[in-house]
């Protein structure tokens, strides 16, 4: 059963194991799954799965959540686009070099904003820098793509510092820690 989450504490709900009923605010909460905007709703009773509740989306909390809720979300859409704004875009954003490097990315603070920041080990020239998000390693992926297009054999290694590691993996899958250190590997293959 798909409970709607604004109205959820005012619906009738029944347990199809034990026969309980009652107001869905009387619902014990169940596993949640972030990745897919939802939770379950269990019986107070039993434990059985009565039902799930979808997160809302941005339109839901702007229409119908609290004013709390709201400025949260408005937080949430200038970030993001000032995410996207700061996202390397083509490799002739990037510095010409002139000799093998090692890149390494690190992390870095202007103001309040925090970056991740890649530079060359070697000389600490500045190559790139993003606003950091969280668990955003599917981005490195495309960065280090891009880094290989523009620089190619001159990056002749890579590295991540350790201060950049726990915002940057953040709760990521083992499979994906694998496919981070199948590329550490591709790209240190050299060294």
């Amino acid at each position: 059963m798909r409970l709607d989450y604004y109205n959820l504490k005012n619906t009738n709900c029944t347990c199809g194991q034990c026969n309980w009923t009652g107001l869905g605010s009387e619902l014990e909460p169940g596993e949640m799954y972030l990745n897919d905007c939802f939770s379950e709703c269990l019986c107070p009773k039993c434990g059985y799965l009565i039902g799930t509740v979808l997160f809302p989306t941005f339109e839901e909390v702007m229409e119908k959540g609290s004013e709390e809720e709201k400025s949260r979300v408005k937080e949430r859409i200038e970030f993001e686009e000032k995410l996207k704004a700061s996202k390397l875009k083509d490799t002739s954003q990037l510095p010409d070099m002139d000799s093998a490097f090692t890149m390494v990315l690190t992390e870095s603070e202007e103001g309040e904003e925090r970056y991740i920041t890649f530079f060359a080990k070697e000389t600490g020239k500045h190559i790139w820098r993003e606003i950091r998000a969280y668990e955003n390693y599917e981005r490195l992926f495309v960065l280090v793509e891009m880094f290989k297009t523009k620089y190619g054999a001159l990056m002749q290694g890579f590295e991540i510092e350790d201060v950049a590691k726990p915002y940057l993996y953040g709760d990521c899958s083992w499979s994906a820690l694998k496919k981070i250190d199948k590329m550490m590997d591709e790209l240190n293959k050299d060294k």
